[in-house]
């Protein structure tokens, strides 16, 4: 699921002095299990001392950090998108400046030049807004990274995670979306591509406008079109597509729950999905139960006391997972 923190927060975090002793063990194993990962570290350290000295403060000053982040590794100014925080921690600023810099670091070590690349990253309980230079706005859910060229000449961007996209047209250009193997091609469009690492499928789900979804050539020649409604589930080891009805494909960015005669074979994944819990049925009888309702930014426990309440089953605690127990449909 999408609560994997990127180690590119961990080390920021940790870097800034606010690692839990729970984290700085995970950093610690990370470390241990990689000499490449080591490295990366190391690096980070000395950018990060490069760009925040000791005696200045670093999460206090984001203007003047930034400023010296962009100066040390001579890259041009960047858009600058709109956060829209969901939860806020003190390292907040630090982590967001350290994951554009350490993009630009990868791409410096790969011979590219850094300038030619923009980097966003939301960290975990954020969404990000940014406006693309075509005027076409994205806007990632949380743990999710965007990256594209300076230049965006050919509108194509990379994302990992999650994004809602709003496509501008223009002249008939095309705008792509790369997500592993899989890309999605628009004209000018509305549309959510879901495509954590940890997962097994990327989502594509058209809001309006066409979007046409395939594989790189290399891997796989099966494509599908999308129109408004429409979502589609691509499974990369597989390499097949499979059109589903998903209408709480957008549900992170509406922040609307919509059940109508679902069964709950189907509405705990997109619980699941949505609170990012684990939910877990004692009978498998209760996915066959059917439910219809809508939920306006929705809480968990109340979503489940009112399954719950219709439907006949209890509800118990275990760990980070949630136990449905018992089988009724009433």
């Amino acid at each position: 699921m999408k609560n994997n923190k990127s180690y590119d927060e961990l080390i920021a975090k940790h870097l800034s002095g606010e690692t839990s002793p729970q984290e700085e063990q995970q950093l610690f194993e990370w470390l241990e299990a990689d000499e490449a990962n080591k490295k990366f570290f190391e690096d980070a350290k000395q950018l990060w001392t490069l760009t925040a000295p000791a005696d200045e403060d670093f999460g206090s000053g984001s203007g003047a950090a930034w400023q010296r982040i962009t100066d040390a590794v001579e890259a041009e100014p960047v858009h600058k998108p709109r956060v829209l925080p969901l939860f806020s921690w003190q390292w907040r600023a630090a982590a967001a400046v350290f994951i554009l810099l350490a993009g630009t670091w990868w791409f410096l070590n790969r011979g590219v030049e850094p300038a030619q690349m923009q980097v966003f990253a939301s960290g975990e309980g954020e969404k990000l807004e940014l406006m693309l230079p075509d005027s076409s706005i994205v806007t990632l859910n949380e743990n999710s990274r965007l990256e594209y060229a300076a230049d965006f000449s050919e509108r194509l961007v990379q994302l990992t995670g999650e994004a809602f996209f709003e496509v501008t047209r223009q002249n008939g250009a095309r705008f792509t979306v790369r997500s592993g193997d899989v890309t999605t091609t628009v004209l000018g469009t509305a549309f959510n591509v879901r495509a954590y690492p940890d997962e097994k499928e990327v989502e594509v789900a058209v809001e309006h406008g066409k979007v046409a979804v395939a594989f790189d050539e290399a891997v796989s020649s099966e494509k599908t079109m999308l129109t408004a409604g429409e979502a589609v589930r691509v499974f990369d080891e597989e390499k097949k597509m499979e059109k589903v009805e998903n209408p709480n494909a957008m549900a992170w960015r509406n922040e609307v729950l919509y059940f109508d005669d679902n069964l709950m074979r189907d509405i705990i994944p997109a619980l699941e999905r949505y609170f990012d819990r684990e939910i877990v049925v004692e009978d498998p009888a209760l996915l066959d139960c059917h439910y219809t309702s809508t939920f306006v930014k929705p809480r968990l426990d109340e979503v489940l006391d009112v399954l719950s309440a219709t439907l006949g089953f209890e509800i118990e605690a275990k760990g980070d997972s949630i136990l449905l127990k018992g089988h009724s449909c009433r």
